[in-house]
């Protein structure tokens, strides 16, 4: 009996051992790197500058290839320009929900992809140049976001580095002192590298 009941604690043991965390947090930065082409704004030629910042995450593995993954961020600032001229600036948080699809792991390296939705949420607009003096308003996006990347698991623990890429639909209605002047397309990449840790 007693020999049977330590046989159980040391199969029980080597099954906790071995089990999978199906959470994992990262917490990396990324670089959104707006579409060249912005759309044109009161007839003019946009552009919107790049930015860098903190991007966590928390993902949760509903089984050992699809996960839910919650990608959040520091709040990015972005220079809006008009023929190349800085008319404006704005800051944006662009939470993203995505369903992703990991491949089996092969040398500790873990390829996937994923599909999502990104809701954009603009504030704290203010004017430059010849816009001084007037008041700019973005509205709010919502907009689908694919990425692909690469997981690397440290081996004999429950830390790990992501590499990814991701593309974002994020497109803007925009308004000067309550009048639609156009539509900003943003449509960036997003680069982005991020340390894991499953717990």
């Amino acid at each position: 009996m007693k020999k049977t009941l330590l046989a159980m604690l040391v199969l029980l043991s080597a099954g906790l051992t071995h089990a999978e965390s199906p959470w994992t947090v990262k917490i990396g930065v990324s670089d959104v790197i707006p579409k060249g082409n912005g759309g044109t704004l009161a007839g003019f030629s946009a552009s919107t500058s790049n930015n860098v910042q903190l991007t966590p995450s928390i993902e949760y593995a509903i089984n050992p290839n699809i996960s839910a993954e919650i990608l959040l961020a520091t709040p990015f600032t972005h220079s809006v320009y008009l023929d190349g001229t800085k008319v404006a600036s704005f800051k944006d948080l662009p939470p993203t929900v995505s369903l992703k699809y990991s491949f089996p792991s092969y040398n500790g390296f873990k390829p996937y992809f994923g599909l999502g939705i990104n809701y954009t949420i603009l504030w704290g607009e203010k004017t430059y140049g010849p816009l001084v003096g007037s008041k700019a308003h973005g509205d709010n996006t919502v907009g689908m976001a694919g990425l692909i990347g690469v997981q690397y698991d440290i081996p004999n623990t429950p830390y790990g580095i992501a590499l990814d890429i991701r593309k974002v639909d994020i497109i803007s209605k925009m308004y000067v002192d309550g009048n639609k002047v156009g539509d900003l397309v943003v449509d960036p990449w997003v680069v982005g590298v991020a340390g894991s840790y499953k717990f």
